[in-house]
């Protein structure tokens, strides 16, 4: 499972987290599809520090259950299914904003005090 994620404010100064979902699975023909969810619009409280908004960011991903699992299901000849799981969150994207270095990091120290490996730099494209 990989993660877009972005931030932004309303009028009114209240924050807002969307975070998108995306994924490979098999369609009724067994062909591999990418599938495209909007999974949180999270109200942010708070600071937009690097720091915080990593917690946010886990805090979603800990409640969709993505944070310390990725599944890819493959189908190979003669209807054979390996199932495979790493205990990794994916790819991240975010936009170019300056504290989402800091948001990796956090994200790096918290997954990795769980015993989940992490790159802050490698999972994350800008």
């Amino acid at each position: 499972i990989s993660h877009t994620t972005d931030l932004w404010s309303d009028p009114n100064l209240d924050s807002f987290m969307v975070l998108t979902a995306h994924f490979m699975m098999c369609d009724v023909k067994g062909i591999l599809i990418l599938k495209t969810h909007l999974v949180a619009f999270w109200f942010i409280e708070g600071a937009h520090t690097g720091a915080h908004l990593g917690q946010e960011f886990l805090k979603i991903t800990d409640d969709l259950e993505t944070s310390n699992k990725v599944h890819i299901v493959c189908k190979v000849v003669f209807e054979l299914y390996f199932i495979l799981t790493f205990s990794q969150l994916s790819q991240v994207t975010m936009d170019n904003a300056s504290n989402n270095n800091t948001i990796m990091v956090e994200i790096k120290g918290e997954l990795t005090r769980r015993d989940i490996p992490f790159d802050h730099n490698g999972n994350c494209l800008r």
